[in-house]
């Protein structure tokens, strides 16, 4: 509180002030805004007005100020009005981390200077913010100076009371104008035009004229996937074609999942859907295709894909278990992560690039799991020998029964599910009753277990030599293959961190080394020197029993 006893002092008194700028916009880039230069910029000139000090200029761009500062996770996960507005809103609704700063220096300034009272906050109804924020003002006796609007001071009643009014009017008003805006847009679209424009893949859109026209020979090539698809041709023959007639189009390369996207859209038909879901004519342009031949093309895409569903080899669930080298294998060439496929029984990793662009350098990547050369080792054979590496670390946690099945602890498993269920529930997705139900079983069978006899509890660390027992177990499992799918794939990602794969070497990372091996070409197949894999065992044996003894 300053008391100013006359024109004279007034002066001296707000040469002492402090304050702090915050400027705010909700559309724009996230590294520059000109709106809030501008802003920052008229609050700096009331400031000197006023002979007040600004100790620092804080800005948030391109967020809503309906979001919460930033170390207000928790307040924020348990305002129900604005984690429903948060589901609701297609735009990112994360936190403000300057309105955060801001609030962290609230001691050491004496006001908060603001373009308008919006720029700081502009509340939901029911919101937790506004009044989350004026306590924290009020509790510092921080004023709010307005570059339109002049100074509230939150601490008097009949101010917080019309600061409060304004905010709900304000939200109403804005509700209104999106439920107005969302009409007019439905209107213009069963209308037969975008409200929004038209963005396809070889369509030019004129946003003066409003409408659209073909783009040369992108328009071509939308023309031949259709063409290529009421032909029933495949899907990687025709990126095959397009790569290589018009290559130099496309940055990288055309991939297929462009062709999903073309083929989705009826425009390219001269038809848009209604608010309804209906196919209505476009009056935007004209049609690259016929509306007879985009429906024939839905339908074989349809039948495609429930042919890939109703085929067994798609059952994921039971492959997702046998594929361990998942996310492991990269292209040495273009740093692209392999891709899986099958080859007479054989499972092979290639990459994508190589296959789609004719690139030599990365088809030339592709690797196969097995060799049927007798004289040659494949990629399992070289990763198996060296998974001691993953006991360096991992070895007081492995009990006896790991061969059998990999045990964990259900305190453990406990914990993680709580995490989860926890920050499911904080973020909108699990509904309350449900997250009371799940936290009641929970703690159930924590209690099961806590009160479990002592024989069902998993024994503890075994002594050195039953464990240097287990530890031999584990790698004449590893050596003869006989390690169940869970605990290779763990071992696995624990020793090896990623491999990058060229056309005449492997570099393999490791979490203490890097390992290159060769690669060996035999009657038309790579792999690598039996004796090669056979000494790095030894050694990766021999290390783990060195260091851990």
């Amino acid at each position: 509180m300053y008391l100013i006893l006359s024109a004279t002092s007034t002066k001296e008194v707000f040469m002492y002030r402090k304050a702090i700028v915050y400027a705010r916009q909700s559309s724009g880039s996230d590294d520059y805004s000109e709106s809030v230069e501008v802003q920052i910029a008229n609050c700096c000139q009331l400031a000197a007005s006023l002979q007040i000090q600004v100790v620092n200029c804080l800005s948030d761009l391109n967020i809503s100020g309906k979001t919460y500062p930033v170390g207000w996770e928790t307040l924020a996960a348990s305002d129900k009005a604005f984690q429903k507005w948060s589901l609701q809103n297609t735009k990112r609704s994360g936190f403000r981390p300057a309105l955060g700063e801001l609030i962290r220096q609230l001691e050491a300034i004496d006001c908060i200077i603001v373009d308008d009272i919006t720029r700081l906050y502009r509340p939901l109804s029911r919101s937790f913010l506004e009044a989350a924020v004026n306590e924290a003002l009020i509790e510092n006796q921080v004023q709010i100076l307005q570059v339109k609007g002049g100074s509230i001071d939150l601490a008097q009643f009949d101010q917080q009371l019309i600061t409060m009014l304004k905010n709900q009017i304000n939200d109403e008003q804005i509700a209104k104008q999106r439920l107005r805006s969302i009409e007019v847009f439905n209107k213009i679209r069963d209308s037969g035009f975008m409200p929004t424009g038209i963005t396809a893949f070889g369509l030019i859109y004129d946003r003066h004229t409003k409408r659209y026209r073909p783009d040369g020979t992108k328009s071509e090539i939308v023309k031949f996937i259709f063409r290529e698809i009421l032909a029933d041709n495949k899907y990687s023959t025709i990126v095959r074609q397009i790569n290589n007639r018009y290559k130099e189009l496309f940055p990288s390369c055309f991939w297929e999942k462009s062709i999903y996207s073309i083929l989705r859209k009826p425009i390219y038909a001269g038809y848009q859907y209604n608010t309804a879901g209906q196919l209505i004519k476009n009056h935007q342009g004209e049609a690259l295709v016929s509306l007879e031949d985009f429906l024939q093309a839905q339908k074989i895409v349809e039948q495609r894909r429930k042919s890939r569903r109703d085929n067994c080899c798609y059952d994921y669930t039971s492959t997702r278990k046998q594929l361990p080298f998942s996310n492991l294998l990269y292209c040495g060439n273009c740093g692209s992560r392999l891709l899986v496929s099958s080859e007479k029984g054989n499972t092979a990793y290639y990459c994508r690039r190589g296959s789609l662009c004719n690139c030599h350098t990365c088809r030339s990547s592709r690797i196969m799991l097995y060799c049927r050369k007798g004289n040659l080792a494949g990629l399992m054979d070289l990763c198996s020998a060296l998974l001691g590496e993953a006991l360096l670390k991992s070895t007081p946690a492995i009990s006896g029964n790991t061969l059998d099945s990999p045990h964990t602890e259900l305190p453990g498993w406990y914990e993680r599910k709580l995490r989860q269920v926890c920050q499911e529930y904080t973020s909108g997705n699990l509904p309350e009753y449900i997250f009371h139900e799940v936290l009641a079983k929970l703690k159930l069978q924590l209690q099961s277990f806590n009160n479990a006899p002592p024989e069902s509890v998993p024994q503890k660390t075994p002594d050195q030599a039953e464990q240097r027992q287990q530890i031999r177990a584990i790698l004449k499992a590893a050596y003869q293959s006989t390690l169940p799918p869970v605990v290779f794939k763990s071992l696995l990602h624990q020793a090896i961190k990623r491999i990058d794969v060229y056309a005449d070497k492997v570099v393999i990372h490791c979490p203490e080394r890097v390992l290159e091996v060769k690669r060996l070409h035999l009657l038309r197949q790579k792999g690598f020197d039996p004796q090669t894999v056979k000494n790095l065992r030894r050694s990766c044996n021999r290390r783990v029993l060195k260091n851990i003894f």
